[in-house]
């Protein structure tokens, strides 16, 4: 028969966003494991958010005016750039004041297209992977995907 890859084999397990982390502590987290986000989990490591590092950016960052211009932007608008003084001021506000309700994940069973066609649904890249008693597995992003395709 055919063999059908698994989400399981391109899942990277992470850590996770809690309560007591800052953003700059919870952006170190998603730089760790190379993933956009991770999943933002209770005492009982119970996933009930998760945290973006787009969503922050977009959060913190841009001014709503400027995506719908970004296009006629010039390279040399020094003016516009992030000041460091908000960069500070924004890294060491809570993680959790940034979180997306919306909690996208998959059983490891799941098969890759589905993983793809609910990112492409969802307008994001990555998911996280969860087992049947909601235990966090990991995450999946386009990257892993792309890299597991890579070593057929």
């Amino acid at each position: 028969g055919r063999q059908f890859m698994k989400l399981l084999d391109c899942t990277t397990s992470t850590g996770f966003i809690t309560e007591d982390m800052t953003v700059k502590q919870a952006f170190a987290e998603c730089v760790k494991y190379n993933t956009p986000g991770l999943p933002y989990v209770d005492k009982d490591q119970k996933i009930i958010g998760r945290f973006s590092i787009r969503n922050t950016f977009y959060a913190t960052s841009i001014p709503a005016d400027l995506i719908k211009h970004a296009h006629l932007l010039g390279n040399d608008i020094e003016h516009l750039d992030i000041p460091e003084q908000n960069v500070s001021e924004y890294l060491n506000k809570p993680a959790n004041e940034f979180l997306i309700n919306q909690i996208l994940h998959l059983n490891p069973d799941s098969q890759i297209v589905k993983a793809l066609a609910l990112m492409e649904q969802f307008n994001t890249s990555y998911l996280f992977v969860v087992d049947d008693n909601d235990q966090y597995l990991g995450v999946v992003t386009h990257l892993s995907i792309t890299n597991l395709l890579l070593k057929i």
